[in-house]
Protein backbone atom coordinates (compact mmCIF):
# COMPACT_ATOMS: atom_id res chain seq x y z
CA UNK A 1 0.00 0.00 0.00
CA UNK A 2 2.98 2.82 0.51
CA UNK A 3 4.34 1.68 -2.71
CA UNK A 4 0.81 2.06 -4.21
CA UNK A 5 0.72 5.57 -2.63
CA UNK A 6 4.27 6.82 -3.57
CA UNK A 7 3.61 6.32 -7.27
CA UNK A 8 0.25 8.13 -7.05
CA UNK A 9 1.79 11.15 -5.06
CA UNK A 10 4.05 11.22 -7.86
CA UNK A 11 1.87 11.52 -10.64
CA UNK A 12 0.22 13.39 -8.64
CA UNK A 13 2.53 15.97 -8.18
CA UNK A 14 2.29 18.25 -11.56
CA UNK A 15 6.19 19.19 -11.86
CA UNK A 16 6.74 15.35 -12.01
CA UNK A 17 6.48 13.89 -15.83
CA UNK A 18 4.38 17.18 -16.90
CA UNK A 19 4.41 15.14 -20.50
CA UNK A 20 2.02 12.77 -19.43
CA UNK A 21 -1.01 13.76 -19.38
CA UNK A 22 -2.98 16.88 -18.53
CA UNK A 23 -0.69 18.68 -15.85
CA UNK A 24 -3.27 21.03 -15.04
CA UNK A 25 -5.92 18.60 -13.25
CA UNK A 26 -3.25 17.86 -10.55
CA UNK A 27 -3.09 19.95 -7.26
CA UNK A 28 -0.28 21.84 -6.68
CA UNK A 29 -1.11 22.38 -2.99
CA UNK A 30 -1.48 18.72 -1.66
CA UNK A 31 0.75 18.61 1.57
CA UNK A 32 3.63 16.76 1.89
CA UNK A 33 3.56 13.43 3.26
CA UNK A 34 6.40 11.72 4.30
CA UNK A 35 8.36 8.70 2.21
CA UNK A 36 8.08 5.35 4.61
CA UNK A 37 7.41 1.93 4.09
CA UNK A 38 5.47 2.19 7.82
CA UNK A 39 1.71 2.46 6.83
CA UNK A 40 0.88 3.76 10.03
CA UNK A 41 3.25 6.53 10.30
CA UNK A 42 1.57 7.59 6.76
CA UNK A 43 -1.79 7.50 8.10
CA UNK A 44 -1.10 9.51 11.25
CA UNK A 45 0.53 11.95 9.18
CA UNK A 46 -2.26 12.58 6.67
CA UNK A 47 -4.63 13.02 9.88
CA UNK A 48 -2.28 15.62 10.86
CA UNK A 49 -2.38 17.47 7.89
CA UNK A 50 -6.26 16.74 7.87
CA UNK A 51 -5.95 15.12 4.30
CA UNK A 52 -7.07 11.52 3.01
CA UNK A 53 -4.75 9.17 0.90
CA UNK A 54 -7.11 9.36 -1.43
CA UNK A 55 -6.65 12.77 -2.42
CA UNK A 56 -3.44 11.88 -4.12
CA UNK A 57 -4.60 9.37 -6.45
CA UNK A 58 -3.81 11.07 -9.54
CA UNK A 59 -6.91 13.77 -11.53
CA UNK A 60 -5.87 12.83 -15.43
CA UNK A 61 -6.91 9.70 -16.66
CA UNK A 62 -3.20 8.83 -18.15
CA UNK A 63 -1.28 9.74 -14.76
CA UNK A 64 -3.89 7.45 -12.97
CA UNK A 65 -2.83 4.44 -15.14
CA UNK A 66 0.58 5.64 -15.24
CA UNK A 67 0.96 5.44 -11.11
CA UNK A 68 -0.82 2.13 -11.23
CA UNK A 69 1.01 1.12 -13.74
CA UNK A 70 4.49 1.76 -11.91
CA UNK A 71 3.65 0.57 -8.84
CA UNK A 72 2.94 -2.92 -10.62
CA UNK A 73 6.30 -2.96 -12.00
CA UNK A 74 8.06 -2.30 -8.75
CA UNK A 75 5.93 -4.74 -7.16
CA UNK A 76 7.19 -7.14 -9.77
CA UNK A 77 10.93 -6.02 -9.33
CA UNK A 78 10.78 -6.70 -5.89
CA UNK A 79 8.89 -10.06 -6.42
CA UNK A 80 11.44 -11.23 -8.34
CA UNK A 81 14.24 -10.08 -6.54
CA UNK A 82 12.93 -12.43 -3.86
CA UNK A 83 12.70 -15.09 -6.30
CA UNK A 84 16.47 -14.85 -7.64
CA UNK A 85 17.41 -14.99 -3.63
CA UNK A 86 15.32 -18.30 -3.51
CA UNK A 87 16.53 -19.78 -6.99
CA UNK A 88 19.76 -19.01 -7.04
CA UNK A 89 20.44 -20.73 -3.16
CA UNK A 90 21.43 -17.32 -1.68
CA UNK A 91 19.87 -17.86 1.71
CA UNK A 92 21.09 -21.31 1.67
CA UNK A 93 24.08 -20.37 0.99
CA UNK A 94 24.65 -17.40 3.78
CA UNK A 95 23.17 -19.99 6.50
CA UNK A 96 25.79 -22.39 5.71
CA UNK A 97 28.89 -22.17 8.02
CA UNK A 98 31.24 -22.70 4.54
CA UNK A 99 29.58 -19.75 2.77
CA UNK A 100 32.51 -17.21 3.91
CA UNK A 101 34.98 -19.14 5.37
CA UNK A 102 36.10 -20.77 1.94
CA UNK A 103 36.36 -17.92 -0.54
CA UNK A 104 40.28 -16.94 -0.51
CA UNK A 105 39.50 -13.08 -1.06
CA UNK A 106 38.11 -13.27 2.53
CA UNK A 107 40.58 -15.09 4.31
CA UNK A 108 42.91 -12.94 7.32
CA UNK A 109 39.94 -10.00 6.90
CA UNK A 110 38.35 -8.13 9.46
CA UNK A 111 35.91 -10.75 10.49
CA UNK A 112 33.19 -8.23 11.19
CA UNK A 113 32.60 -7.18 7.32
CA UNK A 114 32.94 -10.46 5.87
CA UNK A 115 29.36 -11.20 5.92
CA UNK A 116 28.43 -8.04 4.66
CA UNK A 117 30.76 -7.99 1.66
CA UNK A 118 29.06 -11.47 0.85
CA UNK A 119 25.56 -10.13 1.56
CA UNK A 120 26.33 -6.77 -1.06
CA UNK A 121 27.05 -9.60 -3.20
CA UNK A 122 24.05 -11.24 -3.09
CA UNK A 123 21.71 -8.03 -3.19
CA UNK A 124 23.44 -7.17 -5.86
CA UNK A 125 22.84 -10.52 -8.16
CA UNK A 126 19.24 -10.57 -7.11
CA UNK A 127 19.00 -6.96 -8.97
CA UNK A 128 20.64 -7.15 -11.87
CA UNK A 129 18.31 -10.64 -11.84
CA UNK A 130 15.37 -9.41 -11.27
CA UNK A 131 15.80 -6.36 -13.70
CA UNK A 132 16.46 -8.79 -16.43
CA UNK A 133 13.24 -11.22 -15.54
CA UNK A 134 11.37 -7.38 -15.33
CA UNK A 135 12.80 -5.99 -18.87
CA UNK A 136 12.17 -9.60 -20.43
CA UNK A 137 8.58 -10.34 -18.66
CA UNK A 138 7.31 -6.67 -19.40
CA UNK A 139 8.05 -7.12 -23.51
CA UNK A 140 6.03 -10.28 -23.59
CA UNK A 141 3.30 -8.74 -21.72
CA UNK A 142 3.52 -5.60 -24.14
CA UNK A 143 2.99 -8.36 -27.19
CA UNK A 144 0.17 -9.97 -25.75
CA UNK A 145 -1.73 -6.35 -25.41
CA UNK A 146 -0.73 -5.54 -28.23
CA UNK A 147 -2.07 -8.57 -30.20
CA UNK A 148 -5.00 -8.47 -27.87
CA UNK A 149 -5.83 -4.40 -29.06
CA UNK A 150 -5.44 -5.39 -32.65
CA UNK A 151 -8.02 -8.65 -32.56
CA UNK A 152 -10.38 -6.74 -30.22
CA UNK A 153 -10.21 -3.29 -31.36
CA UNK A 154 -9.97 -2.25 -27.61
CA UNK A 155 -7.37 0.30 -26.53
CA UNK A 156 -5.64 -1.14 -22.83
CA UNK A 157 -5.35 0.78 -20.31
CA UNK A 158 -1.51 0.56 -20.53
CA UNK A 159 -1.33 1.68 -24.30
CA UNK A 160 0.28 4.44 -24.31
CA UNK A 161 3.11 3.32 -21.80
CA UNK A 162 3.69 0.41 -23.88
CA UNK A 163 3.68 2.10 -27.41
CA UNK A 164 7.43 2.49 -27.11
CA UNK A 165 9.43 0.16 -26.59
CA UNK A 166 13.10 1.57 -25.22
CA UNK A 167 11.10 3.96 -23.49
CA UNK A 168 9.15 0.88 -21.51
CA UNK A 169 12.86 -0.21 -20.64
CA UNK A 170 13.46 2.96 -19.35
CA UNK A 171 10.38 3.31 -17.12
CA UNK A 172 11.22 -0.70 -15.54
CA UNK A 173 13.74 0.89 -14.43
CA UNK A 174 12.41 4.20 -12.75
CA UNK A 175 9.89 1.79 -11.15
CA UNK A 176 12.80 0.05 -9.71
CA UNK A 177 14.92 2.69 -8.61
CA UNK A 178 11.99 4.43 -7.24
CA UNK A 179 11.26 1.31 -4.67
CA UNK A 180 14.72 1.16 -3.35
CA UNK A 181 14.18 5.50 -2.87
CA UNK A 182 11.70 4.04 -1.06
CA UNK A 183 13.56 2.11 1.04
CA UNK A 184 16.57 4.55 1.01
CA UNK A 185 14.22 7.17 2.13
CA UNK A 186 12.76 6.08 5.00
CA UNK A 187 11.60 7.96 7.95
CA UNK A 188 12.46 5.21 10.00
CA UNK A 189 16.25 5.36 10.86
CA UNK A 190 18.46 2.93 8.92
CA UNK A 191 19.33 0.03 10.48
CA UNK A 192 23.07 -0.82 11.08
CA UNK A 193 22.61 -3.70 9.02
CA UNK A 194 21.09 -2.30 6.44
CA UNK A 195 24.03 0.28 6.06
CA UNK A 196 26.68 -2.77 5.93
CA UNK A 197 24.96 -5.56 3.98
CA UNK A 198 23.18 -3.54 1.20
CA UNK A 199 25.24 -1.81 -1.50
CA UNK A 200 24.89 2.35 -1.54
CA UNK A 201 22.10 3.11 -3.78
CA UNK A 202 24.11 5.11 -6.32
CA UNK A 203 25.89 1.36 -7.22
CA UNK A 204 22.53 -0.25 -7.56
CA UNK A 205 21.28 2.10 -9.51
CA UNK A 206 24.70 1.66 -11.91
CA UNK A 207 24.25 -1.64 -12.08
CA UNK A 208 20.23 -1.93 -13.12
CA UNK A 209 20.85 1.10 -15.48
CA UNK A 210 23.66 -1.06 -16.95
CA UNK A 211 20.56 -3.96 -17.64
CA UNK A 212 18.87 -1.89 -19.57
CA UNK A 213 21.41 -0.50 -21.61
CA UNK A 214 22.27 -4.16 -22.58
CA UNK A 215 18.57 -4.69 -23.62
CA UNK A 216 18.82 -1.83 -25.82
CA UNK A 217 22.39 -3.19 -27.32
CA UNK A 218 21.14 -6.81 -27.87
CA UNK A 219 17.78 -5.57 -29.31
CA UNK A 220 18.64 -2.39 -31.94
CA UNK A 221 19.07 -4.99 -34.62
CA UNK A 222 22.73 -3.93 -35.51
CA UNK A 223 26.11 -3.39 -33.50
CA UNK A 224 26.61 -0.28 -31.89
CA UNK A 225 29.93 1.52 -31.47
CA UNK A 226 31.36 1.49 -28.03
CA UNK A 227 31.41 5.53 -27.64
CA UNK A 228 27.52 5.19 -28.82
CA UNK A 229 26.80 2.91 -26.36
CA UNK A 230 28.77 4.79 -23.48
CA UNK A 231 26.61 8.07 -24.39
CA UNK A 232 23.24 5.56 -24.31
CA UNK A 233 24.67 4.04 -21.23
CA UNK A 234 25.19 8.03 -19.83
CA UNK A 235 21.95 9.72 -21.11
CA UNK A 236 19.88 6.22 -19.56
CA UNK A 237 21.67 6.63 -16.27
CA UNK A 238 21.56 10.55 -16.16
CA UNK A 239 17.64 10.69 -16.99
CA UNK A 240 16.51 8.15 -14.48
CA UNK A 241 19.29 9.62 -11.68
CA UNK A 242 17.30 12.97 -12.86
CA UNK A 243 13.47 11.90 -12.48
CA UNK A 244 14.43 10.02 -9.05
CA UNK A 245 16.60 12.29 -7.50
CA UNK A 246 14.70 15.65 -8.65
CA UNK A 247 11.55 14.05 -7.42
CA UNK A 248 12.68 12.88 -3.72
CA UNK A 249 15.28 15.42 -2.82
CA UNK A 250 13.09 18.74 -4.60
CA UNK A 251 9.78 18.04 -4.57
CA UNK A 252 9.34 16.02 -1.31
CA UNK A 253 12.15 17.62 0.26
CA UNK A 254 13.56 14.48 1.68
CA UNK A 255 16.58 13.77 3.63
CA UNK A 256 18.68 10.35 3.56
CA UNK A 257 19.35 8.75 6.83
CA UNK A 258 23.02 8.65 6.30
CA UNK A 259 24.43 11.34 3.86
CA UNK A 260 27.79 10.12 3.67
CA UNK A 261 26.80 6.52 2.18
CA UNK A 262 24.80 8.03 -0.43
CA UNK A 263 27.78 10.59 -1.60
CA UNK A 264 29.50 8.04 -4.17
CA UNK A 265 31.30 10.02 -6.99
CA UNK A 266 30.43 8.35 -10.06
CA UNK A 267 33.57 6.69 -10.95
CA UNK A 268 33.89 5.30 -7.73
CA UNK A 269 30.25 3.64 -7.92
CA UNK A 270 31.33 2.27 -11.25
CA UNK A 271 34.72 0.43 -9.71
CA UNK A 272 32.94 -0.50 -6.65
CA UNK A 273 30.58 -1.82 -8.91
CA UNK A 274 33.05 -4.17 -10.59
CA UNK A 275 34.39 -5.55 -7.21
CA UNK A 276 30.93 -6.98 -6.47
CA UNK A 277 30.76 -8.39 -9.98
CA UNK A 278 34.21 -9.86 -9.61
CA UNK A 279 33.52 -11.27 -6.09
CA UNK A 280 30.17 -12.61 -7.82
CA UNK A 281 32.33 -14.41 -9.94
CA UNK A 282 34.75 -16.11 -7.10
CA UNK A 283 31.73 -17.34 -5.21
CA UNK A 284 29.79 -18.88 -8.27
CA UNK A 285 30.94 -22.37 -7.95
CA UNK A 286 30.72 -22.07 -4.38
CA UNK A 287 27.24 -20.66 -4.54
CA UNK A 288 26.13 -23.36 -7.65
CA UNK A 289 26.02 -25.76 -4.83
CA UNK A 290 22.60 -24.62 -3.42
CA UNK A 291 21.73 -23.40 -6.79
CA UNK A 292 18.13 -24.57 -8.08
CA UNK A 293 19.04 -22.76 -10.93
CA UNK A 294 22.12 -22.14 -13.49
CA UNK A 295 24.35 -19.13 -12.36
Amino acid sequence: MTLEFMFRNLLSTPAFAPALGDVELERSDLPKLPITRNYNSLLAAAKSAAISLEDYIPRDEKRRQASDFFADIATHFLHYHELRHILAGHLDYEDNDRGVAYIAEYRGGDATTQPSIVSQVLEWDADRSAMLMLTRSIFAIRIRSMVAETMSGQVGPYSDLFRDRDSLAVKCLIAASALLRLFDFDILPASEWAEQYYPPPQVRRISLSNVVVEWVQNNCGVPLAPTMMDDIRDTIHSGTSEVVEHTFRELWDVKYNNEFRFLVARDESREYLARLQGMFENMRQELSKYSYVAL
